[in-house]
């Protein structure tokens, strides 16, 4: 028997994961945006530029969680709609196994390739110092930085939204205080703001160590390697899952990569330093249309696994409505705070640079 549900249970399950989701990758997301705001403000221009021409290099972590996180969370989901715990499982367990492998293999090439990599995408000497910097320690940390969004969106599948919006805020507390303590405090620089980013990462996934303790959660670890065929489906359904959305990410984060080497290249530090707020505040807006999104899935595919197709066509129809609505209001905001955002950037008369 099909299980139809009403237009205001939709919503208010949809906006309960949207806003969950709107936190928890807003903290991912904003661990890099502090250390440029942070850092260009206390200690200048220049490293703020480092960091900037990083965060690309940084967000190629941010596509496999992405790719991880999206595509377990969604196979997952329908498999709960369906009431399939083992499939669910083996989604859950599978997507911690890749989380924790891709990040050794990420941690082994910025240690020993890091400066071979920025020296691709950075053509200035001085920022390449900085952004070589920030890079190898970051990306020393990159299996807690997948481990940690990986786990919050596992863990929000199981309708455990609280504490994945928990496990992410505290992730970007932590790195601003660090930043603070290590920037000002210890006067650490681009090194400093680096360290308060794998701090954050670290606190984050000790938080979403809480899950597994929880008596009446729906996910546990099984081994994943005693049924190959069943490893081997669920495998190849969690990257098909998640590749949309990570795809997305990678092409943002190489369209940002070449446009750092051009402006870099002939216009300078600056050049890249006004651009660093320009796409920052690109990131930020997009993180409405990809929390709308990733809050869609899980409702979505209990709704699928349920057979309610009628649920669907409600839930699509009020999320085209909501998006319309977020877009008028980032652009007005956008367009009235223009000036003031630069100022918060610590950058000063970028109209005449």
């Amino acid at each position: 028997m099909k299980n139809v549900r009403n237009n205001k249970i939709i919503k208010k399950k949809y906006l309960q994961f949207f806003f969950s989701m709107l936190l928890s990758v807003l903290c991912l997301q904003v661990t890099t945006i502090i250390d440029t705001i942070i850092v260009g403000n206390a200690i200048g221009t220049m490293e703020m530029s480092g960091v900037k021409s990083a965060s690309p290099i940084i967000n190629f972590v941010s596509v496999f969680a992405t790719l991880l996180g999206v595509g377990s969370g969604m196979v997952i989901s329908i498999a709960l709609g369906k009431r399939n715990n083992k499939r669910a499982n083996y989604a859950f367990t599978t997507g911690i196994f890749f989380s924790i492998v891709i990040g050794l293999i990420i941690t082994f090439i910025g240690i020993f390739l890091s400066k071979n990599i920025m020296s691709i995408v950075i053509s200035d000497d001085e920022i390449l110092t900085f952004g070589q910097t920030y890079c190898e320690i970051v990306l020393s940390a990159a299996p807690l930085l997948i481990l940690a969004s990986y786990l919050g969106y596992a863990i929000r599948s199981d309708g455990y939204t609280k504490l994945s919006m928990i496990l992410l805020i505290t992730g970007g507390l932590v790195n601003v205080t660090f930043d603070l303590i290590f920037i000002l405090g210890f006067d650490m620089g681009v090194k400093g703001a680096a360290i308060a980013t794998d701090m954050s990462y670290l606190i984050s996934t000790l938080i979403a160590v809480i899950y597994l303790f929880m008596k009446n959660r729906t996910l546990h670890f099984i081994n994943i390697f005693k049924d190959k065929n069943e490893f081997k489906d669920v495998s190849i359904s969690i990257f098909k899952s998640g590749l949309p959305s990570s795809l997305r990410l990678l092409f943002y984060s190489i369209s940002i990569m070449i446009s750092n080497y051009v402006i870099g290249k002939y216009i300078g530090y600056m050049g890249i330093a006004v651009l660093t707020v320009a796409t920052n505040i690109g990131l930020i807006s997009s993180v409405v249309f990809q929390s709308s999104g990733a809050a869609m899935m899980p409702v979505m595919g209990v709704l699928y696994g349920e057979h309610d197709y009628r649920g669907i066509k409600m839930l699509i129809s009020y999320v085209i409505r909501f998006l319309l609505i977020a877009v008028f209001v980032i652009v007005v905001l956008v367009i009235s705070l223009a000036g003031i955002i630069y100022d918060i950037f610590g950058i000063s008369n970028y109209t005449s640079e």
